[in-house]
């Protein structure tokens, strides 16, 4: 199965590529004309899993690999371990040509896009997720970064990668926690998007493989329309303005698809008054998060969160880009201040 899109603006074009071959297949993929190197980024727990047999597939195409893993978690997205990253780069004698694959969940996939954007002013990118969240979302779409002291994904490029290649086996060695984190933006798809995901959410046996394509669809909809994120796809922003403040004022304890899930949560209220947002809708997105193993209780008031909303990086003028529902599969922008949503919530 093979999706692609292109953005208009940000070469090159980049194939998602969905497969069930495995890991020791990837060289098969990657069009390994010019390069002679490949730096795999990823962290120690995915390392473990996943990079020898990787390594292997790319060392039997001819290409001389080189591992770098670090610290798993957010707290090893920061500027520490890209400078890290850029001497392993050096030291490993990575040039234009060669590759560098951002290989594990959100985390790798960001900081090796983000060194990959800027290393030598561009090396070639691929991105091979190992989580649902990163297969449906953070792959895609060409926003790398890292996070600063101020607040998450304050320093970034968009930097689109060649291929992302999404191996559903994979999500397999995936913990529950994981799992529930990628479902997440999976239900906010649904919210924005698409009446038919939500459909196959509510299925007693749901078709993942299904879902996950359906999902990268809508991003890569959204991401060929808007590839800056100006207009339209600001609708993927639904649930992260207040998720994002959630996960700053609890330190980053927690996921971020439950900060996401939170996020939507703390919003129900708010889009029924100001969008028309239906009550058994409403209840229906509380109970299919819940049925991902997501909590739908907030561990502070959306009040107390909202406050964190003025170090919005998405600001503009003053005012938050609010994402609210009128119905499940349609979603409308609303500008607003910090002082009124908090007034509002």
């Amino acid at each position: 199965m093979r999706i692609s899109y292109t953005l208009k603006t940000a070469p090159p074009r980049t194939d998602i590529i969905i497969t069930r071959g495995g890991a020791r297949e990837t060289a098969k993929y990657i069009e390994l004309k010019g390069a002679g190197r490949a730096a795999v980024i990823t962290d120690k727990n995915v390392s473990g899993l996943y990079a020898s047999q990787i390594a292997s597939s790319l060392k039997e195409a001819g290409l001389e690999v080189y591992i770098y893993a670090f610290e798993p978690g957010e707290a090893s997205k920061n500027m520490h371990t890209l400078s890290e990253i850029y001497d392993f780069l050096s030291a490993s004698g990575i040039t234009r040509t060669d590759i560098i694959i951002g290989l594990g969940g959100g985390v790798p996939g960001d900081v090796a896009g983000f060194a990959a954007a800027t290393y030598l002013r561009g090396v070639r990118l691929i991105q091979i997720p190992t989580t649902l969240l990163a297969c449906t979302d953070s792959s895609i779409g060409g926003k790398t970064g890292v996070d600063l002291p101020s607040g998450k994904n304050r320093a970034g490029a968009f930097y689109n990668p060649e291929k992302i290649i999404i191996q559903p086996s994979f999500l397999s060695t995936l913990p529950p926690r994981e799992f529930s984190c990628g479902m997440a933006e999976i239900i906010k798809y649904a919210c924005i998007k698409s009446p038919e995901l939500m459909k196959l959410l509510n299925e007693r046996e749901p078709d993942m493989e299904r879902i996950i394509e359906i999902s990268c669809g809508i991003k890569c909809a959204l991401v060929e329309a808007d590839p800056f994120d100006k207009g339209e796809r600001k609708l993927l922003n639904f649930g992260h303005t207040l998720g994002h403040a959630y996960e700053k004022r609890l330190n980053y304890s927690c996921s971020h698809g439950q900060a996401v899930a939170w996020g939507m949560c703390a919003l129900m209220d708010l889009s029924s008054r100001i969008c028309g947002l239906s009550r058994a809708q409403s209840e229906e997105i509380i109970a299919v998060l819940e049925k991902y193993g997501l909590s739908t209780r907030l561990p502070l008031p959306a009040r107390e969160a909202a406050l964190e909303a003025v170090y919005d990086k998405k600001m503009e003028y003053g005012l938050i880009n609010l994402v609210l529902l009128k119905r499940i599969g349609e979603a409308q922008i609303v500008k607003m201040s910090v002082q009124e949503l908090v007034q509002s919530l």
